[in-house]
């Protein structure tokens, strides 16, 4: 005979009493379902994306103008955001980030940060002009994004610049030394004393700073991802169980599928009548 319930007879009470005759096999695919999940979470590696503001500024250099000004502002801001990735500034953010690390590593500098080699370095050592190659920097890792008022706050012209990679001090150093090597080559000159990029144009970069690190991998969010569906993977074993039982298990499901009246019910432990 089948048990299963009838068409239209499902109530909220029967449910429950499915529920609470399998809870130790509700329980038991929870917990082990959410300890995939934070076995889960524990191999990740994660990555880490460190993320600093720059604002753009640029003035006529003959006429103080406001007008002007923002029109300049305008015509070069995307400019500036796209060549944050090219060549000459990811050329030089490799050679700042090699003559960063040799002072790094020498024993002198074990509390030497980038911050402090930002502040003390020479650009003319650091970088002589030439390319290096020195591939330090992944183009594919940054970032350039313009910063809306409404999100940050700021006027136009001013965006963020993120590099990714799977250490957060590196992330963090590298994001610096991109943004420097753009304030750098923005203003470079060439031999002849002009401007490489802008000319009859005063170019500022203004480094707003670290502004967040984030990562790709949360293990709390994993792991209560992997809760919510070790519930659903445990009511959707515990309801295949039971519909696919065709066993009789109370007196009230006799009398409904045999339409008698039961009288006398005699229980089974261990087996045995």
């Amino acid at each position: 005979m089948n048990n299963n319930i009838e068409e239209g007879s499902i109530t909220l009470r029967s449910i429950l009493g499915v529920l609470r005759r399998n809870i130790i096999l509700l329980v038991s695919v929870i917990v082990i379902v959410t300890l995939i999940g934070v076995g889960y979470a524990k191999t990740q590696e994660p990555d880490y994306t460190a993320k600093e503001t720059v604002f753009f500024k640029a003035q006529d250099a003959k006429y103080d103008n406001t007008i002007n000004n923002i029109n300049i502002m305008q015509a070069f801001v995307e400019t500036i955001m796209d060549f944050c990735d090219e060549g000459v500034v990811v050329d030089r953010a490799d050679c700042y980030y090699e003559d960063y690390m040799k002072e790094f590593y020498k024993p002198a500098n074990v509390d030497y940060t980038v911050d402090k080699y930002i502040q003390e370095m020479d650009i003319e050592e650091a970088y002589s002009g030439a390319s290096a190659n020195l591939n330090h920097y992944d183009s594919s890792k940054i970032s350039v994004i313009s910063a809306s008022e409404s999100s940050s706050g700021r006027k136009p012209f001013s965006f963020t610049v993120t590099y990714t990679a799977d250490n957060r001090e590196l992330a963090i150093d590298k994001v610096k030394l991109l943004v420097k090597a753009l304030k750098d080559e923005c203003v470079a000159v060439e031999e002849n004393g002009q401007l490489k990029y802008f000319n009859g144009v005063n170019v500022e970069i203004i480094d707003e700073g670290l502004e967040s690190v984030t990562t790709n991998v949360s293990t709390v969010k994993t792991v209560l991802l992997f809760f919510a569906l070790g519930i659903v993977a445990s009511l959707i074993v515990v309801f295949a169980k039971h519909f696919l039982d065709n066993t009789i298990k109370t007196k009230e499901e006799l009398e409904r599928i045999t339409g008698a009246s039961v009288i006398t019910v005699i229980d089974t432990q261990g087996g045995e009548k």
